[in-house]
């Protein structure tokens, strides 16, 4: 559905999301060019699908070196504006593994059993599930990541932000307070 919806080319890919940072943000044109050298050769194996990154300060920083890939890459690169919600965790039920620094990859991956190259600082401080790889924004760190993530069976382990029950104390909460 999803591939005849987006005219996405191919089955197997990594999932790609990527915003600007926003602390060092003065580094987001180097950034940028970090993430267009690594896609670049991480193209030459493997297949990306990449979301456009987000309306941030800096975004089109990002969004202008993924066009370029898309238009010299083609066939192994396909650029989206955005998924939407559902489609995005479609996409990431059948990506091989996700690549970036969004949230989803720390807060939502590990339900749909994917490993996460997390890149930067972006997501800072927020608690982490063992599918997470930290890297800084360096090529050769990146692609090392990819390369050790790439011989690795699905992740088997929890996600810590799932709690059981969740649903039956959101309804619990909201009948209490719709009493007062």
């Amino acid at each position: 559905e999803i591939r005849e919806q987006f005219g996405i080319p191919f089955d197997d890919f990594l999932l790609v999301t990527f915003h600007p940072e926003s602390v060092g943000a003065s580094k987001n044109e180097f950034y940028s060019l970090v993430v267009f050298k690594s896609l670049e050769e991480i193209s030459k194996k493997s297949n990306i699908l990449i979301t456009r990154a987000n309306s941030d300060a800096m975004g089109s920083l990002f969004n202008r070196q993924f066009e370029r890939l898309q238009d010299l890459y083609p066939e192994k690169i396909k650029l989206v504006s955005s998924l939407g919600k559902l489609n995005y965790f479609k996409a990431m039920q059948q990506c091989t593994l996700m690549l970036g620094n969004t949230s989803s990859g720390i807060v939502e991956a590990a339900s749909f059993r994917k490993w996460v190259i997390n890149v930067g600082d972006r997501q800072k401080g927020r608690l982490r599930n063992e599918n997470v790889i930290d890297v800084k924004f360096e090529t050769e760190k990146i692609l090392h990541a990819v390369s050790q993530v790439g011989n690795r069976d699905d992740y088997k382990g929890e996600n810590k932000y799932v709690m059981p029950g969740t649903t039956d104390n959101i309804i619990k909460i909201i009948s209490q307070d719709a009493r007062l």
